[in-house]
């Protein structure tokens, strides 16, 4: 008979820093051996994940274990500190299909972040968005204009919802609107919190061209919001190339996906 550990689904290392997190915030520290027997991990993988969480600013290390930084304002750190390596190589990639002269639309999260800071060259660039983290990342370009959105606040992705926002993006009309999302799936895009659907449609609707921004991990992904069909966008750049059902439900909705490799510049291609 196969012991407890045996029979546990080995979990994405993704998903275990999740998880980490978690624990984290609920019981304020954590203990590495404590992780190592509840995760069904080495002490060694435990450490590892620690040194990456403390990294992104969720956890302070500790002699045995580590302590839990500020909940809420720390989540966002977390997801910017997953998939480094593709996010940065999505954000070159996607960094490229902007001209200059080009007003665009940039929607909040850590990859649309990443891409931000990849537009500093670009000359007399417009850039609308609803994400302090990217406004800050343009405003280290000084020949790029910046409109902010208003609306509400979230410290979780660093960006407002809400009818104001909506209202502003309503209003203008823009050249090309990068969308993050947290699940890529046949069915289309989808996000886990209900508040950002709105703002994402109507960044969708303000622009005549659609690009996805999102890595592999988001494969076949479903949250509990489906904001858009596949159909809504017309380029996915992202870090492989996806398969199964998914590649096929992107080909029949006339999806262009441009796969951006991890060492950037020599590993890019695009895929029709």
């Amino acid at each position: 008979m196969t012991g407890h550990r045996g029979r546990r689904r080995r979990m994405l290392r993704s998903d275990r820093l999740r998880a980490i997190a978690d624990l984290a915030r609920e019981s304020g520290s954590i203990r590495v051996s404590d992780l190592s027997d509840r995760l069904g991990v080495t002490e060694v993988t435990i450490r590892r994940d620690l040194a990456r969480l403390a990294e992104a600013g969720v956890v302070r290390r500790e002699h045995g274990g580590a302590v839990a930084l500020r909940g809420v304002e720390s989540q966002y750190a977390l997801r910017a500190g997953e998939e480094q390596d593709a996010k940065r190589a999505i954000a070159r990639h996607a960094a490229a299909l902007v001209a200059d002269g080009a007003t665009i639309v940039i929607d909040s999260g850590s990859t649309t972040a990443e891409f931000a800071r990849e537009l500093v060259d670009k000359r007399n660039l417009r850039v609308v968005t609803n994400a302090i983290t990217t406004a800050a990342e343009v405003a280290e370009n000084p020949d790029a204009t910046i409109i902010l959105t208003g609306g509400v606040f979230r410290r979780s992705t660093r960006g407002t919802v809400g009818d104001i926002a909506v209202r502003t993006l309503s209003t203008l009309r823009a050249d090309q609107a990068f969308i993050a999302a947290a699940g890529v799936a046949v069915d289309g895009l989808s996000y886990p919190a209900l508040e950002e659907v709105s703002v994402k449609q109507a960044m969708i609707a303000s622009a005549a061209e659609v690009i996805l921004l999102a890595d592999h991990s988001k494969f076949d992904q479903v949250s509990l919001a489906l904001f858009a069909d596949l159909g809504s966008i017309d380029r996915f750049v992202t870090s492989a190339p996806p398969d199964g059902a998914l590649a096929l439900a992107l080909e029949e909705a006339g999806v262009e996906v441009m796969v951006a490799g991890a060492d950037a510049g020599a590993g890019e291609r695009e895929i029709a």
